[in-house]
């Protein structure tokens, strides 16, 4: 399998960063990718500004006959805020799900072998300032990727992003595109090592929400669930949901865990 690109091997649960200066350089890269799954009949799911759509399909449609593809649910477009955004604000949650259930439709459904997700990230230079969620959700990507036979393409203009924000993608991305290259990327950090790296210099609260920083609040207060969802007027079946998300995030495994670590904070 190839990523479209001459002489560049593709891999299922590749999560590959590609940095690009300007939009003809990521579409440079972006069409061949999803040109050479289109043709392999891959299920092909990409994020890119409405603005931007357009001049994508042009270059695709030399290779593949998109309107088809479009109208058969092989290729998908989203925009940011049909995606990164859909909440109103970016979601490490949300796009967990929004990637899960688009790969999970479309790969067990037996139409597809093997999905080609891309998402270009032109749309959150507002949220750039404010990245520790997106750079958790980009960890959590390395775990969602190994799910079924599928590849992610992550793209970042250089231009809108800071050295703080390209050095979180270096930690958060296996592998790199460089030039006509995909390579190993030797700073790359696991997912365990990442959420290890985040608590020892106490980013890794930034990865929840407030009412989750609530609710892991009253466990470390000695709370059971019950009474947590009392006190915030809040079903069990959400606490119990809160609880879970929280432990994912953390890095822990149980509650208990989650009580010390918050009484270790106070």
């Amino acid at each position: 399998m190839t990523f479209g690109l001459p002489g560049v091997p593709l891999t299922a649960g590749d999560h590959i960063c590609a940095l690009y200066a300007g939009a003809y350089e990521r579409d440079g890269v972006l069409a061949p990718y999803l040109e050479a799954g289109l043709v392999a009949g891959d299920k092909c799911v990409c994020v890119i500004e409405a603005e931007d759509q357009q001049r994508l399909l042009a270059e695709v449609a030399d290779t593949a006959d998109v309107e088809a593809c479009i109208t058969s649910g092989q290729l998908e477009l989203f925009t940011s805020a049909e995606s990164y955004l859909r909440s109103g604000t970016f979601s490490v949650d949300g796009m967990v799900d929004f990637w899960t259930q688009s790969n999970d439709d479309a790969l067990t459904s037996g139409r597809f072998d093997f999905a080609r997700n891309a998402g270009d990230t032109t749309g959150l230079a507002e949220i750039a300032a404010d990245f520790d969620d997106f750079a958790a959700y980009e960890a959590e990507i390395n775990r969602i990727s190994l799910r079924h036979p599928q590849s992610f393409l992550c793209l970042y203009d250089v231009r809108l992003f800071d050295g703080e924000v390209i050095l979180e993608l270096l930690r958060t991305h296996p592998k790199l595109l460089r030039g006509r290259m995909v390579i190993d990327n030797p700073h790359y950090l696991t997912p365990e090592e990442y959420l290890a790296l985040r608590q020892r210099t106490g980013t890794v609260w930034t990865m929840l929400t407030a009412e989750e920083r609530t609710v892991a609040g009253l466990v470390g207060y000695g709370l059971t669930n019950e009474e947590i969802a009392d006190r915030l007027a809040l079903s069990r079946p959400l606490v119990d949901r809160h609880l879970h998300r929280i432990a994912r995030k953390l890095g822990v495994t149980s509650r208990t865990d989650v009580a010390r670590m918050v009484r270790e904070r106070t």
